[in-house]
Order: C-alpha cells, then structure tokens, then sequence
C-alpha cells in the first residue's frame, strides 16, 4: 500500500480524559512509523501543552493551537496570529462581561487574575478524577503574566465562566464575533468542565492541514484523520479518510468513514488496524 499521512488529534483521541496515554495507542503510532507512514498530532492545544510524554512517542511533526502552528521536524513553516484589532474586540467583550479568559500566545500565555481562581473553583475541584491534576494548570500558570491588554501575536482566545462553559454561552459569542471568528465549544480533556475557544476565521485544522500538505508537496489521497470533536470536523474534510474515535460527537461519527472504539478501549490501535496502517 501507499505510504500514509496521519493526523491526529490528542484529547480523547490519542490520550484519556485523565490525560493518560493508552499503551495499545503508543505501540500503534510507532509500529505505524516503522512501516514507513508519516504521523502528524493536529491539536487545539498550544506546543507547550502537549507534553513531553506525549511528544516522546515519535511524531513526525506537529499542528498546533488549532491550526495557528505548524513543525514538521524541528523547522517551524507557519506561525500565525490573530488580526490585532480583531482580538482587541474580543478581550473588551470579555472584560466587559467579566469572563475569566486565556490569551494563548508563542510559547506563554496572558492571563486574566480571576482565571486561576476559577481554576481552583473547578479543574482542581476534580482532582479526584485526574491523573494529576496539577500538571494541566500548573504549565499554564508556569508560563503565563497578566499582560492581557497585550494585543499582538494571539494564537487563540479561549473563554470560561462559573457555570464551566455551558453550550448555549457558545451562540452568545457566535451572535456576537461569528462574521470574523470560528467559535468552538471544546471540552477540556482533564476535566468535566469546558472552554469557549475562539480563532481566526481562517485558521483551522483542515486549513493548516493543507498549508503543510502544500509544503510537503503531496496530495490528500493518501491522507488519514482521527479525531473526535468539533475542531475535527476541517480536518475529516480535508483528509481522504476520517476515523472518529468510538467516543466522538455524533456529528463528527456522521462524517466519518469508519467509526472505532473508545479510546479508553483500545479506538486508536483498532482504527490503524482497520486503515491497515499496522
């Protein structure tokens, strides 16, 4: 068969909802790579939030904050921020509103104060269902200031609230920001709880998927996605074939050519095996 390309999305596809990786999912990615298939994590998070565990099981690039990044190797081939004025309007909504919000930039992020409080509120309220429930909140608050009213270089804008981002606050923002932003309600992996994330209308991961397929200068047919949520749904659009994992919305499952199992039971592994990848 013809070498593939694989992109993959990494909460609930590649790692559990305690952000452990399942041994069958690691053993596939590098029997995958041994047989000489192209593997690419296609994430909304940013490159510091994906871990060295995860990273250390051998990929051979990465997309990254939903699109706004892309790796291939260690040579960075697109860095993309969000218009300045654009994010301007947003942070002044969430000021206004008093959303506690995340500004994601290159490599840190900018933090309003109320955030951390709302972290202790909710994710570290958890902590009896996470592996470790310090590692998610604890690299943000490694890397982050409170310089928020620092417009430039924004990859992405994520909001929250105390009532953990219920769906509906996502038409709020949709009514209000939809001409100019892709607004995606994303469960947070570590948690029950959720974020409200917001980007530029044209990064996503489908379009960053064809940004790099350009640079490598191959087509989409032997391309392979595997995802579960939302910000999958480019991605689904853009690869030749789509496996949602047994744990996917319903709207990505209606898009995909084949549906595996959960990735707590082995999904990843049975799906490189159903696309013959190992």
């Amino acid at each position: 068969m013809n070498k593939k390309i694989v992109f993959l999305d990494v909460d609930l596809t590649l790692i559990t909802r305690k952000e452990e990786l399942v041994a069958s999912a690691v053993e596939a990615c590098r029997e995958a790579r041994k047989n000489g298939h192209k593997l690419f994590i296609c994430t909304g998070r940013p490159r510091i939030l994906v871990y060295d565990y995860i990273v250390n099981i051998g990929f051979d690039g990465m997309i990254s904050s939903a699109g706004a990044k892309i790796r291939v190797g260690e040579r960075d081939i697109l860095d993309k921020s969000m218009p300045v004025e654009l994010v301007k309007r947003v942070i002044d909504f969430a000021l206004e509103n008093k959303f506690p919000l995340l500004v994601e930039k290159n490599d840190y992020f900018s933090i309003t104060p109320d955030l951390s409080k709302w972290f202790d509120e909710t994710i570290y309220a958890e902590r009896d269902k996470l592996t470790d429930p310090s590692l998610f909140v604890d690299t943000i608050m490694r890397h982050c200031d409170y310089n928020y009213l620092s417009f430039a270089d924004t990859k992405k804008i994520l909001f929250f609230d105390k009532d953990g981002n219920k769906p509906e606050k996502k038409q709020e923002l949709i009514d209000k920001f939809g001409e100019d932003y892709n607004i995606i309600y994303q469960p947070i992996a570590s948690s029950e709880k959720a974020s409200i994330e917001i980007n530029g209308k044209s990064t996503t991961k489908g379009a960053a998927i064809e940004y790099l397929l350009n640079y490598l200068q191959v087509s989409a047919d032997d391309t392979i996605a595997f995802g579960d949520g939302d910000n999958d749904l480019e991605m689904f659009e853009i690869c030749n074939k789509a496996v949602a994992m047994g744990n996917a919305k319903e709207t990505l499952k209606s898009k995909a050519d084949f549906v595996t199992a959960d990735v707590t039971e082995d999904g990843l592994y049975k799906g490189f095996k159903e696309m013959g990848l190992i």
